[in-house]
């Protein structure tokens, strides 16, 4: 279970993934969903949660909520030009993910 920073360095001092033309936070999300890492446990320091619409907690608690955020919490990926950057602190995993996602590429 890695253990993750709430807040990471800017996205855009890591590492760019390209994963597909007009492919945008949205529809990588509703891809990444179907997929085994979007629900790794993660380990987040501080402790997080956003709120649903009725204002219950929805923790940060998965690869995935981490990512692509959670209402109240904006992820720590940055979509951009057909691709995705994850901050220096994203774990391998998470570079596995958008790779698969994106074909291998």
């Amino acid at each position: 279970m890695p253990d993750l920073p709430a807040r990471s360095s800017p996205p855009r001092l890591g590492t760019f993934i390209f994963i597909g033309s007009g492919i945008n936070k949205w529809t990588a999300r509703e891809l990444a969903r179907s997929h085994p890492l979007y629900h790794l446990p993660i380990t987040l320091h501080p402790p997080v949660t956003g709120r649903d619409d009725h204002g219950n907690p929805v923790p940060v608690n998965t690869l995935g909520r981490w990512l692509f955020g959670v209402p109240g919490y904006a992820g720590n990926a940055v979509f951009e030009n057909d691709g995705v950057c994850l901050p220096p602190e994203a774990p391998e995993e998470a570079h596995q993910l958008f790779r698969e996602l994106g074909g291998g590429k």
